[in-house]
This record gives structure tokens, C-alpha cells and sequence, in this order.
């Protein structure tokens, strides 16, 4: 699971908090000691607003299976760039969008 890297600057005592559960729990999933039930991975997806795949760091499938693999691989690719790098490719994107009109 992607817990350690989706914590960020805070700390587990602060995450626990939010999910509402000892912090010696959340210490546990985030090393791999335990695994944390259905509830409570999605309280953690929740908490930090990303889909139980990313958290769980499943590749894309279902409904991407129909893409091309350049699409599922810039999907991919996306995925791991931060809140700020993930603006800036917005921003770039709508620019080729708009060059296409």
C-alpha cells in the first residue's frame, strides 16, 4: 500500500486520529504487519481522497482494459506525479485540446 508516501508530512499519530483508531494500528498497516479490513481501507481512501486501487496500488483495468496501452501507460504515469506536477499536466493538456479546435 502506498500509506507511508500518501502521509506526507503528517504524522501516524495524526492519521490515526482521523481514522479514528490507535496509532500503534496505523504503524502496523503502514509496515505491513497487518492489513486492514474492507472498512477501514476504504476510512483510508477516504482520508486521503484516492480510490482503493491507487491505495492499493492496482493497475487499471475494467473499464481501461478498452484504451490503448500509450493511453493506459500515460494514465499510469499521471497517477504518480504530485498535486502540483498533476495541475501543471492539466494545464497542458487542455492547451493540446484547445490546439485541436
Amino acid at each position: 500500500m502506498r500509506l507511508k508516501d500518501l502521509r506526507g508530512r503528517k504524522t501516524q499519530v495524526e492519521i490515526a486520529e482521523m481514522l479514528g483508531i490507535p496509532q500503534t494500528s496505523y504503524s502496523n498497516y503502514e509496515n505491513g504487519k497487518t492489513e486492514p479490513n474492507i472498512t477501514m481501507l476504504i476510512k483510508i481512501a477516504d482520508c486521503f481522497n484516492v480510490s482503493l486501487d491507487y491505495l492499493c496500488e492496482r493497475k487499471y483495468e475494467g473499464n481501461y482494459l478498452n484504451f490503448s496501452e500509450r493511453k493506459r501507460t500515460a494514465i499510469e504515469m499521471f497517477d504518480k506525479l504530485s498535486d502540483n506536477k498533476t495541475e501543471k499536466a492539466i494545464i497542458y493538456i487542455q492547451g493540446l485540446l484547445d490546439g485541436d479546435n
